[in-house]
């Protein structure tokens, strides 16, 4: 199960303050990496993102192992790691209900990652993750 919508705007600190979700109307069935990729490329600005997206990962992935769920290996994960980043933009990229200043913002954001990873390249959607 994923959020599908994990942007940013959708985190709050709860009552001891540790991070979560509000705005589950798009709850669904998917791979992890679609929230993880959409956070982390709109959670930050482009330069923080480069500078600490090894680690929010290998953090992520951790955490999974803390839970007794085997993570993927680092290299699968970072490919996985930008189709999300993708699904993020296409997902900004359609939407109109919002502040136009937040969603330039959002755009800009997931637009920089994509392009950092290359990752609207067909090797990135043919290799496994």
């Amino acid at each position: 199960m994923i959020h599908g919508d994990a942007h940013v705007g959708n985190i709050y600190l709860d009552g001891q303050s540790r991070p979560s979700l509000v705005d589950w109307q798009l709850v669904q069935r998917g791979m992890w990496y679609m929230d993880v990729g959409t956070h982390i490329a709109t959670a930050l600005p482009p330069e923080e993102r480069r500078r600490t997206e090894d680690d929010l990962l290998a953090h992520y992935l951790d955490c999974l192992a803390s839970q007794g769920i085997e993570p993927p290996q680092i290299d699968p994960a970072r490919r996985a790691l930008r189709r999300g980043m993708v699904r993020g933009l296409y997902l900004w990229g359609i939407t109109v209900k919002v502040e136009p200043r937040l969603i330039e913002i959002l755009l800009h954001r997931l637009s920089t990652a994509v392009a950092d990873h290359d990752a609207l390249s067909p090797e990135l959607f043919s290799a496994p993750c």
